[in-house]
């Protein structure tokens, strides 16, 4: 069953102001200069340039996007938002490729089973983005794919990670009584080639605040400006 909150109200469009606009337009002529450093993660012109149009994300704006989301959590979590806690794109490589000890060091100052939700980017192939979402207090582990296939690798890798966390962290097994893992295959769908690291970061922006999963196709290129601004400031506007 899935555990995405129904529909509630239509995502309204982002709307820049003068002031916003002009600043996004210098920032994107910048280059290779850098245009915000902030989580140990630089941004140039260069990576602002991929949230235009057409583009592909690259990992330098999800990482630093995934960080804006985390800090998010702290900063709101008197307002009810979830504790979450956010992997970057090199996580899941690096543990299929190296299995649970070419990670188990990124966890080393984090309790990390304490978190509410731990979301963790996925690549493809040829730029295509996918999200997970580990919700632990549901004990759900999700994958979205905006092109709509399932991958059950990833969600037994996930699982396996959390049960080897467990027994290193604290020592003792994890619990999978009632947990489950699914294929989100009702998510929103992309209807191009390209918007596929906007849905995913997008996904994960609404899902780390338990809103319902009310935008598509349409929302992108306002989600791509959005994005921009985010970045350029250094936190998430809501």
């Amino acid at each position: 069953m899935s555990s995405i909150p129904e529909p509630a109200e239509e995502v309204p469009l982002f709307e820049l102001t003068q002031e916003q606009r002009d600043q996004m337009h210098r920032m994107l002529r910048t280059g290779n200069q850098v245009v915000i450093e902030k989580f140990k993660l630089r941004i140039t012109g260069n990576d602002l340039v991929t949230l235009l149009g057409f583009n592909l994300l690259n990992d330098a704006v999800i990482n630093f996007y995934m960080e804006l989301l985390r800090e998010r959590s702290e900063l709101k979590r008197e307002q009810g938002l979830p504790k979450v806690y956010t992997m970057n794109t090199f996580f899941l490589p690096q543990m299929r490729k190296f299995g649970y000890s070419g990670v188990r060091r990124w966890t080393r100052k984090v309790d990390l089973l304490s978190y509410d939700m731990i979301v963790v980017p996925v690549h493809r192939s040829a730029g295509h983005w996918c999200m997970s979402i580990i919700d632990l207090r549901q004990k759900t582990i999700q994958y979205y794919n905006p092109m709509g296939s399932p991958n059950n690798a990833v969600l037994n890798a996930l699982e396996k990670y959390l049960c080897e966390e467990s027994l290193d962290k604290r020592k003792q097994p994890f619990d999978k009584t009632g947990l489950t893992k699914q294929n989100m295959l009702d998510c929103p769908h992309q209807r191009n080639r390209y918007d596929s690291g906007v849905f995913s970061c997008m996904l994960a922006e609404f899902l780390t605040r338990d809103h319902a999963i009310t935008f598509d196709q349409s929302h992108m290129l306002n989600f791509r400006k959005k994005m921009a601004v985010e970045i350029i400031n250094g936190k998430i506007l809501h």
